[in-house]
């Protein structure tokens, strides 16, 4: 199958690259002698309808204009429109010079050249249209986590409240939210919410100003608004001191807390919040008793493909980034549900604590292993290094990554990853955890180690060998009730962001900011690529083909002779010096250009089989 997708990928692309030359040249009456997709020998081939030339005096005449010939070639690897008299010298007979490349003024043939790249613009617009509307759910306004100290925790939001408007103006979905709360950093939001039904607010909060993450490793400084929350929620895992109070009531470590006295919880704030509201009596907890199996397995984050592996990534030759995450050491295994009773005091079960921060599993001969660190230690603060020598002193329960609240057990140490020195690996780190209600300082030495992304580039991995109870969830999605509105967002935000990035990804590569060896690829990388959509669905395939499709008319317009962008650029000299340009000073300019495609393509090439070559050798039986 991925060899299917494959083909309708770049079979795809190329073709609307080609339909952009052939309608242009039709709009402007240029015949077209034939339309190929593909190069080399032809699969199969029809003819269209005979072109009728009034201008013909005879039958010579009209035999010159032949059908069009539409053809699908052995190689799906390009493809292009051969032109009636598009080859400088081309001696084309006054009968039918009308219909001629060669005899259309320079906007037409400007036209003609630049529809293939402006087509390649175009589709973006249409798939990410398409994949909008075609999304039936999506995130709901629901608040899943609050940063403490964040714009909307100073404010008074919780876990579970949901937002309805922002300075008066409703809101549905999560993305709602984000776009408006993005465009004002440092400008006041009036926001109102719901909790438990009520409506309350609006209340007034400033967005924090932070850089756009994604712009940062284009050397882009483009500030965006966050308030502090997102979208996930820790659950409600437990865990229990042995011989406690809510150990005799029968809870045990890795407990995750459904319900109390049958109303949904759904974070360990919640509970705690409950369990005040009862105080002096006693409750029934549901719970959803799990049993940890300890696997080891690399895993990768949906569309920014970071690599972990039992604990945490870093970003290759950013410092200074943060990056996404996903925990995959400890896989619980679901059971049935179980209640428990039990009492309250005043106010609080003792023995009852979130394991979000405490360490359920230690790998042996890990380096959590070897720093002293215990199941059932828990994490309260990190002391980093960081490489330019400014170190953060503490890091108290959470830390912030784009304004969404993410545990100390993972986001703060990514902040250890981006505070190692360059490739050398990560820097010693001191870990402050609480064992036994003792306070202990210990020194971890993470280790590294570099794993294969999707697309077969090299990812460094922090690897510390150690888990947390840590689990979380996303609120229930709703129905997408406003497809129109949001498939003209997507349709909009996403092809415009894909199209400045690219540029500027382009403009990385050249100015040496992007390295060439871990960010392009070729036909294999594409290969690859194509490959996901077994795993991740059409809607991942239309994406890829969409950003493929901005890549591929941007390169086309480079002004390098051979590409389109060259000959854009032959039209404009022309009509700067008011005469064509010799066929000596175009065909050096084509041997140059030439070359130059030549080179890339190996070093294209060559990235692709550098990062594939273990597959390369098995199937060969190297």
């Amino acid at each position: 199958m991925t060899l299917l997708y494959f083909i309708l990928m770049i079979g795809g692309l190329i073709f609307f690259h080609e339909l952009g030359h052939y309608v242009m040249a039709r709009l402007t009456g240029v015949h077209v002698e034939i339309f190929s997709i593909g190069f080399g020998p032809a699969i199969f081939k029809w003819k269209g309808k005979p072109v009728p030339v009034q201008e013909a005096a005879d039958d010579e005449a009209r035999a010159v204009l032949a059908p069009t010939e539409y053809q699908v070639a052995i190689v799906p690897l390009g493809g292009y429109v051969k032109l009636f008299g598009d080859q400088p010298g081309e001696t084309i007979l006054e009968e039918v010079r009308l219909h001629s490349f060669a005899a259309k003024s320079l906007w037409r043939r400007f036209l003609i050249v630049f529809g293939g790249p402006l087509f390649n613009l175009i589709l973006p617009f249409i798939l990410f249209f398409g994949v909008g509307f075609a999304t039936q759910t999506l995130r709901s306004s629901e608040v899943g986590s609050v940063r403490p100290g964040g714009p909307a925790g100073v404010a008074g939001l919780q876990a579970a409240d949901r937002i309805v408007a922002i300075d008066g103006d409703p809101v549905h979905y999560w993305w709602e939210i984000r776009e408006k709360i993005r465009a004002k950093p440092g400008q006041k939001v009036m926001l109102t919410y719901e909790r438990d039904g009520q409506r309350r607010g609006p209340v007034e909060l400033t967005p924090d100003r932070v850089v756009d993450p994604e712009l940062r490793r284009l050397g882009i400084h483009r500030e965006i608004g966050i308030i502090g929350i997102g979208t996930s929620y820790p659950l409600p895992v437990l865990s229990v001191a042995p011989g406690s109070v809510a150990y005799q009531a029968g809870l045990r470590d890795g407990d995750c807390v459904r319900a109390m006295d049958g109303r949904e919880v759904k974070t360990f704030g919640q509970l705690e919040r409950r369990i005040q509201e009862h105080v002096g009596e006693s409750a029934t907890l549901t719970l959803e008793r799990r049993r940890p199996v300890l696997r080891w397995l690399t895993s990768r984050v949906p569309m920014l493909d970071k690599a972990i592996q039992v604990g945490m990534t870093r970003q290759s030759d950013a410092p200074a980034a943060l990056i996404r995450t996903q925990r995959c050491s400890l896989n619980p295994a679901k059971e049935d549900l179980v209640e428990r009773s039990i009492p309250i005091g005043s106010g609080t079960v003792p023995g009852l604590r979130s394991g979000e921060f405490v360490i359920s599993t230690i790998l042996p001969d890990s380096p959590a292993a070897k720093a002293g660190l215990q199941p059932g230690d828990q994490l309260d603060y990190l002391q980093i290094p960081i490489a330019e020598g400014s170190p953060i002193t503490r890091i108290q329960r959470y830390a912030s990554f784009v304004g969404m609240a993410q545990p100390l057990s993972q986001r703060a140490m990514d902040l250890a990853a981006a505070g190692s020195s360059g490739k050398s690996g990560p820097g010693p780190m001191t870990v402050g955890v609480v064992r036994n209600g003792e306070s202990l300082e210990l020194k971890l030495a993470p280790g590294l180690r570099e794993v294969k992304t999707a697309i077969k580039t090299n990812e460094k991995v922090i690897y510390l060998g150690l888990d947390t109870y840590w689990e979380r969830a996303e609120p229930a999605r709703i129905v997408n009730n406003h497809r129109w509105n949001y498939a003209s967002h997507v349709m909009m935000n996403d092809t415009v962001e894909a199209i400045y990035l690219t540029v500027m990804g382009i403009k990385g590569l050249f100015t040496g900011q992007i390295s060439f060896k871990e960010n392009v690829g070729g036909p294999i990388m594409v290969y690859n690529l194509a490959e996901q959509t077994e795993k991740q669905g059409w809607m991942y395939f239309f994406q890829i083909m969409a950003v493929l499709s901005i890549s591929l008319g941007l390169i086309n317009l480079l002004p390098i002779p051979v590409l389109d962008g060259g000959h854009i650029l032959f039209i404009l000299v022309e009509a700067i010096q008011r005469k064509p340009i010799s066929m000596r000073v175009r065909q050096t300019a084509t041997y140059v250009g030439l070359t130059f495609v030549l080179l890339l393509m190996i070093m294209v090439f060559k990235n692709d089989i550098e990062r594939n070559w273990s597959s390369i050798a098995g199937f060969f039986g190297g």
